[in-house]
C-alpha cells in the first residue's frame, strides 16, 4: 500500500505554522488591549520570524526525501561514469609502420637477399590485454583471398597483444648467381603452417607487384579497424614504405 508520507507531512507543517500564527497573535493581543498601536515594522519583524520557524520545519521534515532522490542520481551518474570508463580501457588495436628484417644466405652456390614484410599492430589502451587476435590478407586478382597468416611471434595465427606485435605480410627473395640474371620472388604464407614460404604461390615478383594486398585483423575484446579502415596496400607500395628494422 503506498503512503503519502509528503502529503501528511505537508498537513503536519501547515498545522504548526497555523499554531505559530495563532500564538503570534496571541503575543499581539495584550498590546492590543492596552491600546498600544504597533509599528508596521513591528508587524513585519515577527512575520519574518514566523516563516524562519516554517522554513526550518520544512527542512526537517521535507527536505531529507529530496536529499536521498539527489544521492540516488549522484550513484547513477557514478555507475554511467563507470561504465563509460571502463569501455576506454578496453584494449583497441591499430595498424602502425611496415617493417622489413634483412638477411643474407648462401646457398645453391649463390647468395639470397631475403626480406621479410611485416605490419605493427598495436594495442593503443595502456595496461590492457588484446585476446586471440588474428590477421589475414587479401590479394586481389590472386588466389590469395582472405588468407590467414602469422605472427612473427612464434609464427602463431593466434597471440594476445598486450602492446605492440608484427604481422606477416609476405617475403621477397633476391636470388643472384656469378653471371646469371637475378631472380627475384614473392612468397607468402603456407596454409598447412609448416613452412613460412609457400611453393605453390611462387610468381615472377613483377607479376604481382602492382596488386592490391588489403590486410585485416580481429581480436576477441579489442577494438580492431573495419575492413575499410584496414591498410591496403599494393605489393610496390609496401617494399618502399618499410622501415627496416
Amino acid at each position: 500500500m503506498h503512503v503519502d508520507y509528503k502529503g501528511g507531512i505537508l498537513f503536519i507543517v501547515g498545522a504548526m505554522a497555523g499554531h505559530y500564527i495563532d500564538s503570534a497573535l496571541g503575543i499581539l493581543d495584550p498590546f492590543i488591549i492596552h491600546g498600544i498601536n504597533l509599528k508596521v515594522i513591528d508587524i513585519i519583524f515577527i512575520l519574518i520570524a514566523l516563516v524562519g520557524a516554517v522554513i526550518i520545519i520544512y527542512d526537517k521534515l521535507i527536505r531529507p526525501d529530496t536529499k536521498q532522490k539527489t544521492v540516488s542520481v549522484t550513484k547513477n551518474e557514478s555507475e554511467t561514469l563507470s561504465t563509460r570508463q571502463k569501455l576506454i580501457q578496453k584494449p583497441r588495436l591499430e595498424f602502425g609502420r611496415i617493417i622489413v628484417r634483412k638477411q643474407t644466405q648462401r646457398m645453391h652456390g649463390g647468395l639470397y637477399d631475403i626480406g621479410n614484410y611485416f605490419v605493427e599492430v598495436i594495442n593503443t589502451t595502456p595496461n590492457t590485454v588484446a585476446k586471440n587476435c588474428n590477421g589475414s590478407i587479401d590479394l586481389v586478382g590472386t588466389e590469395i583471398r582472405i588468407q590467414v597468416t602469422v605472427w612473427e611471434k612464434d609464427r602463431l595465427k593466434i597471440i594476445d597483444i598486450g602492446h605492440r606485435e608484427l604481422l606477416h605480410l609476405f617475403r621477397v627473395s633476391v636470388f643472384t648467381k656469378e653471371l646469371d640474371r637475378p631472380e627475384t620472388r614473392l612468397y607468402f604464407y603456407n596454409r598447412s603452417g609448416l613452412d613460412i614460404i609457400d611453393k605453390k604461390a611462387q610468381e615472377e615478383y613483377n607479376d604481382r607487384l602492382n596488386k592490391q594486398l588489403t590486410v585485416l585483423i580481429q581480436s576477441e575484446n579489442a577494438f580492431f579497424p573495419s575492413p575499410s579502415e584496414s591498410i591496403s596496400r599494393t605489393i610496390h607500395q609496401v617494399i618502399v614504405e618499410a622501415v627496416e628494422e
